[in-house]
């Protein structure tokens, strides 16, 4: 049994899971000049999180210049200190019809490359969501990296692949790719194919497994190699690509990132935004952030002088237990405010429920409840990261 629909000079088929045009079988059906699966779920496709770059947890739209996360999931990391700026919706250009957001950099100087210099923006990507690629092994995947990207710069851009994380991991396997910008300041749309490693020890649980890097600038350490081939070399991009860091006030801006099984690029997946927000959560979340007195979700009680301990449950649950960071957060009762100098998370802890305690200097009274509010300046923030 089949569906045939005729028109024109078409002739479509489809039967026993597959799709036939024209004699020709094909993974995805073109409707309307966008290309959707032909078999296999039309949701869950793109591995990467936050591809859209609208979920900014961290930064709540402010820049940076630092080494380290920008919008949630990615990350810039940098040889050299204070080469560039990143904001979410740098500059403030309208970004491509169906986004509202994007990821940018902007080059600060007219920097020299070091052999050994790397840039970049990446994301890395747990074992759990790639194990489907049976990178490693004889059915090895291809995949298929879509993207929009603008620059005031043209020419050969470049990037990478790599098993493990963006800085740990495996880290034995490479693979670089380029595309073209074609004209400046202009938002342009492109995709990537390339197929899947049959060899290197991939991570399949929740260790950091997979890799994806646009590269802003690298030195001749990291340059060369041949696009879309799977090696042991340490290529983070091919030769002759542009190094956006050697040109002051340099841009590039990247939105609508997708990373998805198969050769045929299909439409971005806009996931809710509560969906796409749970997700980032499982690597990082805060709480108690800004100038009012916002409140984390947890009462403690008091356990000394200098302490409170209390639990913490997290929904959804994190990739593994994390690490904590804070500034400017107090226990209170009403009225009584106590600063909080440490905070630590116990060993018992697990990946949905943390053992937090939290010291002050002195103040404490047991068992007094008391909770956990931010003091009232806009550096407040209670982080817990899980991120790779």
């Amino acid at each position: 049994m089949g569906i045939q629909i005729r028109g024109s000079d078409d002739n479509i088929s489809a039967s026993d899971g597959s799709l036939t045009i024209d004699g020709v079988n094909y993974s995805t059906l073109q409707v309307n000049g966008n290309n959707y699966p032909a078999t296999g779920p039309l949701s869950n496709r793109n591995k990467i999180i936050n591809g859209d770059c609208r979920i900014d947890q961290r930064n709540a739209g402010a820049s940076g210049t630092a080494a380290g996360f920008t919008v949630d999931r990615w990350l810039y990391f940098a040889s050299q200190a204070s080469k560039g700026t990143w904001q979410q919706n740098a500059g403030s250009v309208t970004p491509p019809v169906g986004f509202d957001y994007y990821l940018g950099y902007t080059s600060s100087s007219s920097y020299t490359l070091l052999s050994g210099d790397i840039f970049g923006i990446a994301q890395a990507i747990e074992g759990y969501n790639i194990s489907d690629l049976a990178y490693g092994t004889a059915n090895a995947k291809p995949l298929t990296i879509s993207f929009w990207v603008r620059s005031s710069l043209t020419g050969l851009f470049g990037g990478f692949l790599k098993n493990g994380g963006t800085a740990s991991g495996n880290n034995t396997r490479r693979c670089t790719f380029s595309y073209t910008i074609n004209s400046a300041n202009t938002w342009e749309y492109k995709t990537i194919t390339i197929n899947g490693d049959t060899a290197g020890s991939w991570e399949s649980t929740n260790g950091p497994a997979f890799a994806i890097a646009f590269s802003l600038g690298n030195g001749s350490t990291y340059t060369g190699g041949t696009s879309g081939t799977w090696s042991g070399n340490q290529y983070l991009q091919p030769s002759g690509c542009v190094n956006l860091v050697a040109t002051n006030g340099a841009t590039l801006y990247l939105t609508g990132i997708q990373i998805e099984v198969g050769e045929v690029a299909t439409p971005f997946e806009h996931r809710s935004y509560g969906d796409e927000l749970a997700r980032c959560q499982r690597y990082f979340r805060r709480y108690c952030e800004g100038s009012t007195s916002k409140m984390a979700p947890c009462f403690v009680i008091g356990n000394s002088a200098s302490t409170a301990i209390g639990n913490l449950n997290l929904s959804p649950s994190m990739r593994d237990v994390p690490s904590s960071d804070f500034d400017s957060i107090k226990v209170d009762n009403v009225g009584s405010p106590k600063s909080i100098t440490a905070v630590s998370v116990s060993a018992n802890s697990s990946n949905d429920s943390l053992f937090l305690t939290f010291t002050v200097a002195s103040g404490i009274t047991y068992p007094t409840p008391y909770f956990i509010l931010a003091d009232g300046t806009s550096s407040a923030r209670l982080d817990f990261s899980a991120e790779i």
